[in-house]
C-alpha cells in the first residue's frame, strides 16, 4: 500500500460495536446539509497539507452530527448520546478520517486524553509515504483544551514554539502507562489554541511541514490548481478521500494477476484514456437523500470531457476488482456523471445506503474507472 495504513472501521466493525451498545436503529435528526458548494472545512483542511502530500481523508463530524439529531453531542455526553453517534457509522455515515474512534467504545482516549471524536468540528490525516504522517483536529468552538494540555505537561513532554504553534514532543516510550491509545502519532503534538485546534505528527519533521504548509513558507494543498478546482467541484461533503494519481496508478499497476485480469477484460475496446491528477471519494446528504460523489481532476477540461462516456461505463457496467460482480450490485449505481471545469463527476448511490462502500472500494483499491493510460 501507497496510503496510510487507516483505522479501518469496516461496516461489519461498527456493527459488531452498535450491537454490543444495543444500538437502536432508530435514530436521526434535522437535516442541516442541502448539498451546497459551501466546503469551507474541507478547504481549510486543505491548507494544512504539504503539496508533497498523496493522501488526505476527511471527515466533518459537525454534519455528522447535526444530521444525526445530537448536534451537542461531546465525550461527556451520556451513553445513549454515544450510542447513537456509534450507530450512525453503521446506519448511513461512514468516517474516511478518524482519528481515536478506536477507542470510544471503552472510553480509553477520554480517561488518557480527554477527548474522541466527539468533540471534533472536523478531523483530516495527511500521508506522504516515508515523508510525512499527521492528522489536524479542528475541536469545537466552546471545547476546553485545558485538560488536554495538562496531560502533555503531566506527562514530560518537551515543550516549544514553531512559527505561532506550541510544540510538544515527547520519546516514543512503549512503557508507558498511556502507550498504546489513539497511535504512535500522540508523541509530537501542535497546538493553535486561537483556532482549537492540534495537530498529531508521526514525527517533528512531519509537524513542522504541516505548519510551513498553514503558514504559507512552503506550498498546500489549497494553493495546488488541481485539489482546490477538484474540492470545489466535490462542493461540501460528509467525509471525503482525496488521493494523487501517482498513488492509485502505482496501486493498480501492483495489482494481483486475478485482479488485473478483470480490470484488462473491463478495458478491452474502449479508446485510450487520459491521464487525471487527482481522484475524489465521499458522500453528502441532500435532504435526507444519500449522494455519493467520485470526481477525477485532469489537467485540461478537454481531457475530462474525452474521458466521461468511458468512464462512466467503467464506473456503471464495470466489475468489482475485489469480487469480480458488477459495481452496481456491490458498490454503488451510477445517478448521473458531467464534467465541471476540469473535473469528470459522478454522482453515484452506495449500494444499501451506506457510504462505507466507497471508503473500502479506496481501501482496496478498488477503481477501474480510476484506470491510468498504459
Amino acid at each position: 500500500m501507497n496510503r496510510r495504513p487507516k483505522w479501518n472501521f469496516s461496516y461489519l466493525t461498527l456493527l459488531a460495536l452498535g450491537t454490543i451498545l444495543l444500538v437502536s436503529a432508530a435514530c436521526g435528526g434535522q437535516v442541516t446539509s442541502n448539498g451546497s458548494t459551501n466546503n469551507s472545512n474541507v478547504l481549510q483542511a486543505l491548507a494544512f497539507a504539504p503539496a508533497g502530500v498523496t493522501d488526505f481523508t476527511f471527515t466533518d463530524w459537525s454534519l455528522i452530527t447535526d444530521y444525526e439529531g445530537i448536534p451537542n453531542v461531546t465525550s461527556k455526553s451520556s451513553d445513549s448520546d454515544r450510542t447513537r453517534f456509534l450507530s450512525s457509522l453503521t446506519q448511513g455515515q461512514a468516517a474516511a478520517s478518524s482519528f481515536g474512534l478506536s477507542d470510544i467504545l471503552t472510553q480509553e482516549a477520554v480517561e488518557t486524553w480527554s477527548f474522541d471524536p466527539r468533540d471534533f468540528s472536523w478531523d483530516a490525516t495527511l500521508y506522504a509515504r516515508s515523508l510525512l504522517d499527521a492528522t489536524v483536529v479542528k475541536f469545537h468552538a466552546d471545547f476546553d483544551l485545558t485538560p488536554v494540555i495538562a496531560h502533555f505537561r503531566d506527562r514530560g513532554y518537551d515543550q516549544s514554539v514553531y512559527r505561532d504553534f506550541t510544540i510538544y514532543s515527547h520519546k516514543v516510550d512503549i512503557g508507558a502507562d498511556w502507550f498504546g491509545t489513539l497511535d504512535n502519532t500522540i508523541f509530537n503534538v501542535a497546538e493553535l489554541a486561537s483556532q482549537k485546534i492540534l495537530i498529531f505528527g508521526g514525527s517533528l519533521d512531519s509537524l513542522h511541514a504541516v505548519i510551513d504548509a498553514y503558514k504559507g513558507a512552503t506550498p498546500s494543498l489549497t494553493s495546488n490548481a488541481a485539489t482546490h478546482s477538484l474540492a470545489q467541484s466535490l462542493g461540501s461533503l460528509f467525509s471525503v478521500e482525496i488521493v494523487s494519481s501517482a498513488t492509485t496508478c502505482a496501486e493498480l499497476d501492483s495489482l494481483p494477476i486475478e485482479k488485473q485480469t478483470i480490470l484488462q477484460s473491463d478495458l478491452s475496446g474502449l479508446n485510450d484514456l487520459h491521464a487525471y491528477t487527482w481522484l475524489g471519494v465521499g458522500y453528502r446528504y441532500e435532504q435526507r437523500h444519500l449522494t455519493g460523489l467520485i470526481a477525477l481532476n485532469f489537467p485540461s477540461m478537454k481531457d475530462a470531457t474525452s474521458d466521461l462516456g468511458q468512464r462512466r461505463k467503467l464506473a456503471a457496467s464495470g466489475t468489482s476488482l475485489v469480487s469480480n460482480h458488477p459495481y452496481s450490485s456491490e458498490i454503488f449505481t451510477v445517478d448521473n456523471a458531467g464534467v465541471h471545469n476540469d473535473n469528470l463527476t459522478l454522482n453515484v448511490s452506495p449500494v444499501g445506503g451506506e457510504p462505507i462502500h466507497l471508503f473500502d472500494m479506496m481501501l482496496y483499491d478498488d477503481l477501474a474507472f480510476a484506470a491510468c493510460p498504459t
